[in-house]
């Protein structure tokens, strides 16, 4: 789960906040957004969420097919637990929950709760927008498509070819404004604004905790209501200051009758987004081609995050590769249990059996449900009941060609597929299989053959 809040969240979090910034400083003096652009950096903001649920795609497919679980041996060689003489117990350990590795599941319940809270809200404002234009009355007068309602403060188009005017302003502004602020929401209708607004309000909603991405999306809908703007005044320059006029007026009346994320031509906004409209209505300025560079940059920056992506999501197991044999104990960090050493790796004497035998691992004596931890970090790939010899056994791939094996286990903590982390529980100790006590086994597996666990992973003195 950590690996997707990093993949998904964490890298893509980072990157809007380095875009976003230096593309803003980079700017000495600030100008009007355009429209195409806006949308495009909105995009490139964007994209790495894209590719980082891409790769997480790609690396769970490559995972399904390289890692294998270990055959389990013969069950003439397998030892059942050998527990030296001392007090032994069935009872389940008193075990503490970690509270830090529960920070992956708290910030998931933590997003999850504050976008259903968001998404109840903008559905519910969309809700009541639907039903005052459905309420709202007809005015021919003023056009097809256009209904006149007391209920809503600001001017607003809706749906595919709906026009909801407030009835109080259409007594303030005069037949010639009231025909520009139609002529503005008729833009709005050709552009499908409605649609694209409530594209951007729900991104608002599911990129709360990024304010990067919710100021782009600011910057969209002011550059799609320039263009609008735009638009008016092409087709009537003669009337900038008329159309100026009434935008004020417009302000002056919504003033206090706030609607989040109302896909408004007039909705409320930031004084400067008022003030940059009314100079552009008056002193159009022409665009400035910086944003193309930006856009051609962010994309060439977009490969190596793409690739830090990819390697991320192969979960911790990709670092192993700087890991060789010769020196495995200095990644293996963190001991599997707690307990006491009951039984070492080689020819010994079974104890089910009472034949030599040879055993592939080592045994560490502890009593049933203490936690079993990843000694490293690594992928699941065996997590099944194993009976009658083995138990539960469970198997973590920790890259280049090192796997650890644990058998006689209790309850799983973790499924075949799961990306686990050094110290994570993955088990409780148990009972499971042919076992003279409970204990749980430990393997360590290089390139497919076991080898002695002793010296290679922290493992607790001998009983």
């Amino acid at each position: 789960m950590s690996t997707v809040i990093v993949v998904v969240g964490v890298l893509p979090f980072l990157w809007s906040a380095a875009l976003y910034l230096m593309r803003r400083f980079s700017v000495r003096t600030p100008h009007a957004p355009r429209d195409q652009a806006e949308k495009s950096f909105l995009l490139l903001l964007l994209a790495p969420v894209a590719v980082g649920l891409g790769v997480l795609a790609v690396a769970q497919l490559f995972d399904i097919h390289l890692s294998l679980p270990l055959p389990l041996p013969q069950a003439t060689g397998i030892d059942g637990g050998f527990v030296p003489a001392g007090p032994e117990t069935g009872e389940p350990a008193r075990v503490y929950p970690d509270l830090w590795r529960l920070w992956p599941l708290a910030t998931v319940i933590a997003y999850a709760g504050v976008t259903a809270v968001l998404a109840t809200r903008l559905l519910h404002t969309q809700i009541r927008i639907a039903l005052t234009c459905g309420r709202a009355a007809p005015s021919l007068a003023l056009g097809a498509g256009v209904r006149v309602s007391g209920r809503t403060a600001i001017a607003l188009a809706w749906g595919e070819a709906t026009i909801l005017l407030p009835q109080p302003l259409l007594a303030l502004l005069s037949p010639v404004q009231t025909h520009l602020i139609i002529c503005h929401e008729r833009a709005h209708l050709t552009r499908r604004d409605p649609l694209y607004f409530a594209v951007l309000a729900w991104l608002d909603v599911l990129m709360w905790f990024n304010p990067f991405v919710r100021a782009q999306t600011r910057h969209c809908r002011l550059a799609a209501e320039l263009d609008c703007d735009a638009r008016v005044t092409a087709a009537a320059p003669e009337m900038r200051e008329a159309y100026a006029e009434s935008l004020i007026m417009a302000v002056k009346h919504a003033a206090g009758h706030a609607r989040q994320c109302v896909p408004a031509a007039f909705s409320p906004a930031k004084s400067g987004d008022y003030r940059m409209r009314i100079s552009e209505i008056m002193h159009p300025v022409p665009g400035r081609g910086k944003t193309r560079l930006w856009l051609i940059a962010g994309g060439l920056l977009l490969v190596p995050l793409s690739v830090a992506q990819l390697a991320w999501s192969q979960g911790p197991a990709t670092s192993v590769a700087a890991v060789t044999t010769s020196a495995p104990a200095r990644f293996f960090t963190v001991m599997p249990v707690e307990g006491r050493l009951s039984s070492g790796f080689g020819m010994r004497r079974n104890p089910v059996t009472g034949e030599m035998s040879q055993h592939d691992g080592v045994d560490v004596a502890t009593p049933i449900g203490m936690p079993v931890r990843a000694p490293a970090s690594g992928r699941v790939t065996r997590a099944d009941l194993a009976e009658p010899w083995f138990g539960k056994v469970l198997d973590i791939d920790h890259g280049n060609g090192l796997v650890t094996h644990y058998m006689h286990l209790g309850d799983f903590e973790v499924k075949v597929g799961d990306t686990v982390a050094a110290g994570q529980e993955v088990a409780k100790s148990g009972n499971t299989g042919r076992s003279t006590g409970p204990h749980v086994h430990i393997g360590v597996f290089e390139n497919g053959k076991a080898v002695d666990p002793v010296g290679r992973i922290p493992l607790p003195n001998a009983g």
